[in-house]
C-alpha cells in the first residue's frame, strides 16, 4: 500500500516537472540576410514578453506595450553610429561601453522631444551585422528586455 502510494506521489511530481518545464517558452523569428548568413532572434517570452516582426524590425512587447523596437544593421552601420556617438557625448550620454577599450555593445541615451530614448547599438557575434534596438521605456526596463533577447547566426 505504501509503495502504490509512494508510485502515485512520484509519477504526481514527474508530471508536475513535466508541466513546469512547458511554462519557460521562446519565441524565435529569422532574418535572411544579403551574404548568405541566417540570423535567428530568440527572446524569453516568460513573464508576459512577446517577440514580434514586420519582416524587417524587431519588436519586443510586454503586457501589449512596445519596449524595444530594433534593426538588424550592417557592420559599417555600427561603426558610422559609434563614431556619432563618440562625437557627441554632450548630447549623448553613455550608459555603458562594453568592452571598454573596443565596445562591441553601446547602450547610450539622449533626449527626442522632452521624452529620453535608450538605445542598445551591438555588433552581433560571428555576424558580418549588427544590431541597434530603441526604446521609450525605462532604462531597467528596457535593459531587462534587451538580456532577454539573443542572436545566432548561421551559414
Amino acid at each position: 500500500m505504501k509503495k502504490r502510494l509512494y508510485l502515485k506521489h512520484l509519477c504526481f511530481l514527474f508530471g508536475l516537472l513535466f508541466v513546469l518545464s512547458a511554462c519557460s517558452a521562446e519565441k524565435s523569428c529569422d532574418f535572411e540576410m544579403g551574404n548568405g548568413e541566417k540570423i535567428k532572434v530568440t527572446m524569453d517570452t516568460g513573464s508576459k514578453y512577446d517577440l514580434l516582426t514586420d519582416g524587417s524590425s524587431i519588436i519586443v512587447r510586454k503586457e501589449g506595450t512596445d519596449i524595444l523596437n530594433g534593426l538588424i544593421i550592417t557592420k559599417d552601420g555600427f561603426e558610422a553610429n559609434a563614431q556619432v556617438i563618440i562625437e557627441n557625448q554632450d548630447e549623448i550620454e553613455i550608459i555603458e561601453a562594453v568592452p571598454e577599450n573596443a565596445p562591441s555593445l553601446f547602450i547610450y541615451q539622449y533626449n527626442v522631444e522632452e521624452e529620453t530614448e535608450i538605445d542598445f547599438l551591438f555588433q552581433i557575434e560571428n555576424s558580418e551585422y549588427a544590431g541597434v534596438f530603441m526604446s521609450f521605456s525605462t532604462y531597467e526596463e528596457a535593459k531587462v528586455a534587451f538580456d532577454r533577447v539573443s542572436f545566432v547566426v548561421f551559414r
